[in-house]
């Protein structure tokens, strides 16, 4: 009877192990197919001055800046000074001010970046300076203390453009602001991302949270529609949300679970078309930009009197290669001709609009 030696183990454990590791590749991690509702990230806004300028300031017939810039000098040095005394001040630009909260929040002390864009006339913002200014949320119609404080030098980025820039780790959080993930009745939402979001896999999605909650109770995560899942937790789980959260978005899915289906994502600002392989496409002809794009079905015979032409500036799908083509086919056909990446985005839209392209399509 053969008996397993030291070594055989070691081996044994390393192949568990490896086959431990190689498994996730097949499955994807429910925590990259949807977000938590009440983690999104939200902004902060703020309006101030940035001094220093050469020039290419506001000017003194901008009295919104005038009377801001009276007020400081008011307050820190000069209190008798009125916003006619600055009637040659051109050194200095009211400015708006934006700063994202990321996702998960921030804790008081933060820094975060504060983006920079002139209210006023101002031409330029190169070479200034922020005066300190608080900075609040969005709302006017909910008053709060100061979220954080901005200040700091004003780097133009796109210098045709100067009348914006960035502040970086302009703005130093004045609280802590912390996601409210779960809501008052004890349930958190789960929003499955636009690209994956089926009836199927929020069924799915919500079938396996309910499995590793309460296997042997009644569920608890329910599809409330194709893209929102409901999550009743337990009042034992209730204290530490995080910790109840964790495992649930660690959790591995099967990727023959998501099932997308026909997929079209079109990045607008890069040019890049990313799609699945059952993206099919109706009989259609378009004429873009002097480009004709043609499918005919069924393919004509030639014969003396109809031959076949073929023309350079001519797209045609071939549908001898397979009875309904795919983007495929319209995508090598763009890259033989060389067509430029905003016109196959135009194309794509169109194909969309006249419903001649069976897919759901993401512009980003």
């Amino acid at each position: 009877m053969p008996y397993l030696t030291s070594k055989t183990v070691r081996v044994v454990v390393c192949l568990i192990a490896l086959l431990t590791l190689v498994l996730p590749v097949q499955a994807t991690r429910i925590g990259d197919l949807v977000r938590v509702h009440g983690a999104e990230s939200s902004k902060i806004v703020g309006m101030g001055l940035v001094f220093g300028l050469t020039g290419t300031g506001d000017g003194g017939r901008f009295l919104p800046s005038m009377r801001q810039l009276a007020e400081i000098i008011g307050t820190l040095g000069d209190p008798n000074v009125v916003a006619d005394e600055l009637r040659n001040a051109n050194n200095v630009a009211m400015v708006y001010l934006e700063a994202i909260v990321p996702e998960n929040g921030i804790s008081r002390g933060d820094p975060l970046d504060v983006r920079v864009a002139a209210a006023g006339p101002a031409s330029s913002l190169v070479g200034g300076r922020l005066f300190m200014v608080p900075m609040v949320g969005p709302r006017r119609d909910v008053v709060t203390e100061p979220l954080a404080f901005a200040s700091g030098m004003v780097t133009v980025e796109d210098i045709e453009n100067p009348a914006t820039g960035i502040i970086y780790d302009g703005a130093i959080a004045a609280v802590t602001l912390s996601p409210q993930y779960m809501d008052r009745q004890g349930r958190v939402t789960l929003i499955i991302n636009p690209e994956h979001a089926s009836f199927q896999l929020a069924n799915n999605i919500a079938n396996v949270i309910s499995g590793l909650v309460s296997p042997d109770g009644d569920p608890v995560a329910h599809p409330l529609n194709a893209k929102t899942i409901i999550i009743q937790v337990p009042p034992s789980e209730r204290s530490n949300i995080v910790r109840f959260l964790s495992p649930i978005l660690d959790t591995h899915i099967d990727r023959d679970f998501i099932a997308p289906g026909a997929l079209v994502v079109v990045n607008e600002k890069t040019g890049t078309i990313v799609f699945t392989d059952e993206v099919e496409i109706s009989p259609a002809g378009i004429s873009h930009g002097g480009m004709s794009i043609q499918r005919i079905t069924p393919e004509p015979i030639p014969n003396p009197a109809q031959p076949l032409i073929e023309q350079q500036h001519v797209l045609a799908l071939d549908p001898s290669d397979r009875p309904n083509p795919k983007l495929a086919d319209l995508v090598e056909a763009f890259n033989q001709l060389k067509v430029p990446a905003a016109d196959r985005i135009a194309i794509i839209r169109t194909l969309e609009k006249a419903k001649r392209l069976h897919a759901k399509v993401v512009y980003e």
